[in-house]
């Protein structure tokens, strides 16, 4: 996705790139088409531009939409535990029936910071029973607790220590489509973030709102992407007067008015990136 905005630029610059030719013997480049017509050409490239970026925009709000579905459908089986009967075999649903008494009874005397003792011991299980009895009683006694009764330092190992416990039972797909719409889920809102604020628009209203300039707020933006050796009209006439010393130099002397040179038409054929060439000299018949 990243590679698709970075695609998306290289394509305006290309774009403006054809705008301009440079001419042999001159060290800056010159426009190939009229002022009015260069202008209008590239309101038409940043138009395109502007395009491009929207249908990237929408392709990651869709691609977000996806993630937070999967995730959403995972956390809500996730966060049944242990009442995920589908998760054990017959074999090993009547033996969860036989401890799941003990195991409750020895969950609801404990407080929050031995409960999070229980759940890394748990997690460190071999029996798969074990843990998915701990998952079941360990979250519905969590949630027991009033949250004032709870430190923050208890908090942080309970966020670390139940998933641990949960991803040892879940099974391997459930888990895996979780991680793998989490990972798209904030890739996706990375290129997001910086996909939109190419829009003027987007611009504008986050430089609104923290009261600054678009230009401060994003300084890439305000550079030009023309090239920045483009000629300046005085430049090419001060260019052309040399190449017409340099052609009355190379012309014998006469008393005959020395010939007009069009040097529109040379410009024109140099902005084609074309040389102008001598017709080839005949025989007299």
């Amino acid at each position: 996705m990243r590679k698709t905005i970075e695609q998306a630029r290289e394509k305006r610059q290309q774009s403006i790139n054809q705008l301009y030719r440079r001419i042999p013997g001159f060290n800056k480049v010159v426009r190939v088409y009229s002022e009015p017509v260069h202008n209008a050409k590239m309101g038409a490239i940043e138009e395109q531009y502007q395009a491009d970026v929207a249908g990237i925009i929408a392709d990651l709000s869709a691609t977000m939409a996806h993630a937070r579905k999967v995730i959403a459908a995972s956390e809500s089986t996730l966060a049944n535990g242990g009442k995920n009967y589908s998760w054990l075999t017959p074999g090993e649903l009547e033996r969860a029936n036989t401890i799941s008494l003990f195991v409750r009874e020895d969950v609801e005397a404990l407080d929050p910071p031995a409960l999070v003792d229980f759940v890394k011991q748990a997690s460190e299980s071999d029996d798969k029973v074990t843990r998915w009895a701990a998952l079941r009683f360990a979250s519905e006694r969590w949630q027991s607790f009033p949250d004032d009764d709870i430190s923050p330092i208890t908090w942080a190992s309970w966020d670390k220590a139940y998933p641990a416990l949960r991803e040892s039972v879940a099974p391997a797909d459930v888990i895996k489509a979780e991680k793998t719409a989490r990972a798209n889920l904030a890739q996706a809102e990375e290129i997001y973030e910086a996909a939109r604020y190419e829009l003027p628009a987007e611009r504008q209203r986050l430089a609104d709102r923290l009261g600054i300039s678009e230009a401060a707020m994003f300084p890439d933006q305000a550079q030009p992407l023309e090239p920045a050796e483009v000629a300046s009209d005085a430049e090419i006439r001060e260019w052309q007067r040399g190449i017409e010393k340099v052609i009355a130099m190379k012309q014998p002397r006469s008393t005959q008015p020395a010939p007009q040179i069009n040097i529109e038409r040379i410009m024109q054929d140099a902005r084609r990136g074309k040389q102008e060439r001598a017709p080839e000299p005949t025989e007299a018949p």
